[in-house]
């Protein structure tokens, strides 16, 4: 019984330092807060290397906008960045096209191909869902992820 007290005040415990790290929801210039949010209907969850996920997403406060992708960034709008495994943190200030980006989107139902060249192990991989501005920078906002399984 007290270990398992201990266990439960160290998991509150972390929990609530993780909380203080994590970025929140971020209003945008117009006053709205901006958020993803990745459905349950994306899949499949176990994949081989080469074969595609469908994303089906919920983005909330800006509007996805595909004619100003690459430009000057306008209040509420932007796209979508896909990434495996981790976010570069230069992301969040300057435009980084490397290693972990799989993708950009602008629709908040897509489709990712998982290349070899970018999934480079079988095994768990996170498959990240960012916003992003339309210069390409990220929101600081909390980027949901799909634990999938390559095979």
């Amino acid at each position: 019984m007290k270990r398992a007290l201990t266990f439960a005040a160290v998991t509150v415990a972390l929990l609530g330092t993780l909380a203080a790290y994590a970025p929140a929801a971020q209003a945008s210039p117009a006053g709205r807060y901006i958020d993803i949010q990745i459905l349950p209907s994306t899949g499949p969850m176990a994949v081989a290397a080469g074969q595609a996920i469908t994303f089906h997403v919920k983005v909330t406060g800006m509007v996805l906008d595909a004619q100003d992708m690459g430009q000057a960034p306008a209040p509420g709008k932007g796209h979508l960045q896909i990434y495996v495994d981790r976010i570069p943190t230069a992301a969040y200030s300057r435009k980084v096209m490397g290693h972990t980006l799989l993708a950009a989107a602008v629709s908040p139902d897509f489709t990712v191909t998982l290349s070899k060249a970018k999934v480079r192990s079988r095994g768990h991989h996170l498959i990240i869902v960012a916003l992003a501005k339309n210069n390409d920078v990220l929101y600081r906002l909390n980027a949901p992820a799909l634990d999938v399984m390559v095979q």
